[in-house]
């Protein structure tokens, strides 16, 4: 059941799914109605609010303004007619969330399905979506598929709000049956004084993580940008790979335990904040999710 007006709920379809022929499909409308409806709205409103391309109906700026709103009135119109029906165990709310896999893995994705959380919520649902790529993931907010987005913290949206998040640790990690082979260089001051490095495979997930922990290519025989934490740390745990990962993403992993800091005094500590754009109506169950993260 939806409260929306045909023309609204037509944009709203179209907006999702970013072709007119989807939408047409969910409605149960033909192409030539939706579009009508798309532009009676757009004469009521004195707008444009799509752009055709071809990657499919891209929203304008008054596009995604009205996306939002509409997606604010139909999380409200949910709770509102989870209460009127005293069912609300029964209507579940969607919430899409896109971010770095690092900590969507280690923090987000645990931490919102955790059962201390699912049972103060156990009618929300999530779509997680493992971005690394801070533009995409603003894009994917400002479409309006998904409602929390989680950047670098030094990224600066003013049209959103932020809250900063605890930084995740990254060091330099390796399997233990490889730092064995290293324990006659444990004496030494510092690892970067270590020649054995030119010989290494090193596996990170960013330029700027080397320089961070104050190394650089030179240093290692290859150096692979990896991105996904998964594939990282069984490639660590598998052979004598050296990589950068976060503490974060060994805590629920059965890997961990094969996996060890190859010298504790590099590290560093990664920023991210959690952003979403302002509402007059916060729902209890957005504000929630906010203070757990």
């Amino acid at each position: 059941m939806s409260l929306l007006s045909p023309s609204l709920e037509a944009f709203w379809n179209v907006a999702r799914t970013r072709t007119v022929q989807d939408a047409s499909k969910k409605l149960g409308l033909t192409q030539t109605g939706v579009t009508q409806r798309i532009r009676s709205l757009e004469k009521h409103l004195r707008v444009t609010l799509f752009v055709r391309s071809r990657t499919g109906m891209n929203l304008t700026r008054e596009g995604e303004i009205l996306l939002r709103l509409i997606e604010s009135y139909v999380e409200l119109e949910g709770v509102a007619l989870a209460q009127i029906k005293n069912t609300a165990r029964t209507n579940n709310i969607e919430i899409g969330i896109s971010g770095p896999s690092s900590i969507m893995r280690s923090r987000v994705i645990p931490t919102l399905l955790s059962k201390d959380f699912k049972k103060n919520w156990p009618w929300l649902r999530f779509k997680f979506d493992l971005c690394d790529n801070d533009e995409v993931i603003l894009r994917k907010m400002k479409s309006g598929e998904k409602t929390f987005g989680i950047v670098d913290s030094s990224l600066r949206v003013n049209e959103m709000k932020s809250l900063p998040l605890s930084p995740e640790i990254y060091f330099l990690a390796c399997s233990r049956e490889t730092k064995k082979t290293f324990q006659r260089w444990e004496r030494k001051k510092s690892l970067l004084d270590l020649c054995f490095l030119e010989n290494e495979r090193l596996l990170s997930i960013e330029a700027e993580v080397l320089e961070k922990h104050c190394l650089q290519k030179s240093h290692f025989h290859e150096v692979c940008t990896l991105s996904d934490s998964l594939s990282r740390i069984e490639q660590i745990s598998n052979n004598s790979n050296l990589g950068i990962i976060s503490t974060d993403q060994l805590k629920n992993l059965k890997a961990s335990h094969s996996i060890v800091a190859l010298d504790p005094k590099i590290s560093f500590a990664k920023k991210w904040k959690l952003l979403w754009y302002p509402r007059e109506f916060m729902p209890d169950y957005m504000q929630a999710l906010i203070k757990t993260l």
